[in-house]
């Protein structure tokens, strides 16, 4: 039986008993009300392009990123919770495979992180040689082979310097003092490949283009007056044309590669 047949039976048993009993229309409206079925939200689905992606990443102070083999490059915000979830697995200049949502270049959300390949490859004569970031003291304070210079400091670790004292030290970050920033500013010998994932923010198409898909064929890094000076040259084609970019930057962040090379990580737009 269904509403509308219980409803014409209330409605004719109200007429013929009204005179014994009486019969209210809110009876009426509140037997209906209880037979109407209660409608369903379906579920929503979550927007975004998740993907799967494997390459390089890189830490800065603010920002950081992944670099793909083809040179493609998804930044991100490095002071976030899906930065701590691909920092969980992995560290600076590791292979890694993510999975997350990607807009417009940028990596907004991480559901899963895990490390395909360490930055130094095990076994190796430089490995063998070079001091590990394991061997560190496991107490509170920093070890002299993670604060001392940057001929001391190890693979593993980003080594961070900030003008306002904002820096903190967490996991694989390390914060350097003003003697020490000037030392590995002079001793750097190149950038990393996500090191400018912050300028392709407000980049130019043109900019972008290069900075992604280009290559670098010039860079001076040198100390200032108050900080540490980027300048890199970028040559490519876009649009059919052969063309160059030039930024610049203050580098504020730095690695140590298994050949025991000192490079910036990050740069900041100035």
């Amino acid at each position: 039986m269904n509403i509308f047949h219980k409803t014409a039976i209330a409605a004719l048993f109200c007429v013929v008993t009204a005179a014994l009993v009486g019969c209210s229309k809110s009876e009426t409206a509140s037997s209906t009300v209880a037979e109407t079925p209660t409608a369903t939200t379906p579920p929503t689905t979550a927007t975004g392009n998740t993907q799967t992606i494997v390459g390089e990443v890189s830490f800065g102070t603010q920002m950081g990123g992944i670099t793909l083999e083809n040179g493609k490059y998804y930044d991100m915000m490095t002071d976030s919770e899906m930065a701590n979830k691909i920092q969980s697995n992995c560290s600076n200049g590791d292979i890694c495979e993510v999975v997350g949502v990607i807009e417009k270049d940028q990596l907004i959300s991480v559901s899963y992180a895990k490390l395909v390949k360490r930055e130094v490859a095990q076994n190796s004569p430089s490995e063998q040689s070079a001091p590990q970031p394991q061997q560190a003291s496991t107490n509170n304070t920093l070890t002299e082979e993670r604060s001392g210079g940057p001929d001391k400091w190890v693979i593993g670790y980003t080594y961070m310097y900030t003008s306002d004292g904002s820096c903190k030290n967490k996991d694989t970050d390390v914060c350097i003092n003003f003697d020490q920033y000037q030392q590995a500013c002079k001793a750097a010998k190149g950038v990393t490949k996500g090191s400018t994932g912050l300028f392709k923010l407000t980049a130019s198409a043109e900019e972008k283009a290069l900075l992604e898909g280009g290559s670098l064929i010039d860079d001076s890094i040198f100390f200032g007056k108050t900080h540490c000076h980027a300048k890199l040259k970028y040559a490519g084609v876009y649009n059919g044309t052969s063309t160059r970019v030039e930024i610049s930057g203050k580098a504020n962040a730095f690695i140590k590669t298994k050949d025991g090379e000192l490079l910036v990580s990050f740069v900041d737009p100035i």
